[in-house]
């Protein structure tokens, strides 16, 4: 039985944090992270959710996740032009190839970013930056980000920013 989405409240955008207990590469980015969150994606004021899966960055139903075992929303308030940039940038990057070195090198800890591809946490951190909530400077280059670095980013904003985090539900 998959996950719902909801979309979200009025006046904010969406950040879904989730985990898939079976997938490997999952496991991967859990181990390496020490994190219980494998992935993130953006959900759309229609429900749908953006992200960087591993046929590229496409756009699915707000049900069309059965392989996650728990998930986790961030809803950060933000003006109306913010909104519709963040969905215009998000939308402008369906097709975009997944970046299945960039995740190898998280495991060897090396910049293996193929150029032109993205993984989940740095579109995010891409549409964050796009609309002025992430700086230009992070830590990390976006395509070294993982979707815990980016949770854990968004947990120290929450009380300065206003933002509201769902915690973690597992699959019940």
């Amino acid at each position: 039985m998959p996950l719902i989405v909801p979309p979200p409240p009025d006046g904010h955008i969406s950040i879904r944090f989730a985990t898939d207990y079976h997938s490997p590469l999952a496991f991967l980015i859990r181990a390496d992270t020490m994190s219980p969150v494998s992935h993130a994606e953006a959900v759309l004021r229609d429900g749908t959710v953006i992200g960087a899966y591993g046929g590229g960055v496409a756009r699915r139903a707000n049900d069309a996740d059965a392989d996650s075992s728990s998930q986790m929303f961030v809803y950060i308030p933000c003006m109306s032009g913010q909104i519709d940039a963040w969905e215009a940038f998000l939308v402008s990057k369906i097709g975009t190839p997944y970046d299945y070195e960039a995740i190898a090198g998280f495991a060897l800890h090396k910049d293996m970013h193929t150029p032109g591809h993205v993984i989940c946490s740095a579109l995010i951190t891409g549409a964050l930056r796009h609309i002025g909530i992430v700086s230009e400077k992070l830590l990390k280059p976006d395509h070294m980000t993982s979707p815990s670095d980016l949770a854990m980013c968004l947990s120290f904003m929450a009380k300065m920013c206003d933002f509201v985090i769902m915690p973690l539900e597992p699959r019940s």
